[in-house]
């Protein structure tokens, strides 16, 4: 059974550095899986402190703005989903453990969105990042990854921020 992560260290984990190398860009290009609705793709990154992560893209085939960009922290072959930048599903979104607490907007409207890992939802048997807000910081999967890539303290190499459109490049 997976441990229950304190808000304290899911916060020590998103600000600790994470370097990406330059051909990152490349090594992250999504792509179609056999017999899916979706492409998709992985790397995986350790960072100094030892912390092994993995930035997962996942795109839908059908819809360009059906995507989510995840970083994963992985700790004794369990993955804790510590951040996730959704593009727009089908469906609406509810903060399950917030309605579970009869607290007002509880639910999302359908559109972009950011998961967030709490210790709440562990402790409540959900899942770590069933909690959830919405955003108007991106529009696409290139946008929400920029997004994610400085929420979570990645270091982006000079020579591949022009290719995913850093800003002052």
């Amino acid at each position: 059974m997976a441990r229950v992560l304190p808000d304290s260290f899911i916060a020590t984990l998103l600000g600790e550095t994470k370097s990406l190398p330059s051909n990152w860009v490349t090594r992250l290009r999504t792509r179609p899986k056999s017999n899916m609705a979706f492409s998709q793709r992985d790397y995986s990154l350790t960072a100094p402190s030892g912390h092994e992560f993995n930035l997962v893209l996942r795109a839908s085939l059908q819809s360009p703005l059906d995507f989510s960009v995840i970083l994963v922290y992985m700790e004794d072959s369990q993955e804790y989903i510590l951040r996730r930048n959704n593009g727009v599903h089908p469906s609406r979104h509810t903060n399950r453990w917030e309605k579970m607490q009869g607290q007002p907007n509880s639910q999302l409207e359908v559109g972009y969105h950011i998961h967030m890992a709490t210790e709440r939802y562990q402790l409540a048997g959900l899942r770590i990042d069933g909690y959830a807000k919405a955003t108007d910081q991106y529009r696409d999967i290139e946008s929400a990854l920029r997004v994610l890539l400085t929420d979570c303290n990645f270091v982006v190499p000079d020579s591949a921020r022009a290719q995913i459109g850093f800003p002052g490049v």
